[in-house]
């Protein structure tokens, strides 16, 4: 059985403000799954509005077991990887690096990847990378982790930057503001945070 809640909207609303153009990628969307004994929580649908192609993209995508156990195994990529497969504009990137792992039954991986191609539309470049969070579950209940790991689907959607904001390429991807408005960005966990200081 799978939930999808809807984070970011609750969030805004609550706050008063809409998401800004020039954000950093943040959780859009968690869901909920039910294998057995184990059910998990996890981010699945990841965001980033301002995007320019070839920019180094760094996701953190956590997990909680809210019963049972979850042990980390791996992140890859899922097919068809990346969408849309237009004929004329197909998307297209590269694959996941992962950064690091925050193991056990509440954990968090952190890995890098970029588009080297967006789909063209009316309102600028748009693409997805799909991928496949794998953990090892108790699904018998048993106490004991099962040998095959279970896949858990993850949707990174990224647009290009809207007319008037430009977003600054960095080798690490991990930093881009509005030269107009510096105010706020969403950092990954989609929580509001000031737009100024050192980024870890």
């Amino acid at each position: 059985m799978k939930r999808r809640l809807g984070v970011l909207p609750m969030l805004l609303v609550s706050l008063g403000v809409s998401a800004p153009a020039f954000a950093e990628p943040y959780v859009e969307e968690t869901c909920t799954d039910s294998l057995g004994a184990t059910v998990i929580t996890y981010d699945c649908g990841i965001v980033d509005t301002c995007y320019a192609v070839g920019n180094l993209l760094t996701v953190t995508v956590s997990w909680n077991a809210d019963a049972g156990m979850a042990m980390f195994d791996d992140l890859v990529s899922r097919k068809p990887y990346f969408t849309p497969k237009d004929k004329r504009d197909a998307v297209e990137g590269e694959e996941p690096t992962i950064l690091s792992v925050v193991d056990g039954n509440s954990g968090e991986v952190t890995f890098t990847f970029l588009f080297t191609q967006l789909h063209a539309t009316g309102n600028g470049g748009k693409g997805n990378a799909k991928f496949f969070l794998l953990l090892k579950v108790d699904e018998d209940g048993d106490g004991v982790l099962d040998e095959e790991s279970a896949k858990f689907g993850i949707n990174v959607h990224v647009e290009e930057c809207e007319s008037g904001t430009e977003a600054i390429v960095t080798p690490a991807g991990r930093w881009r503001q509005s030269s107009e408005d510096p105010a706020v960005h969403l950092g990954t966990w989609g929580t509001l945070k000031s737009a100024y200081g050192d980024r870890p």
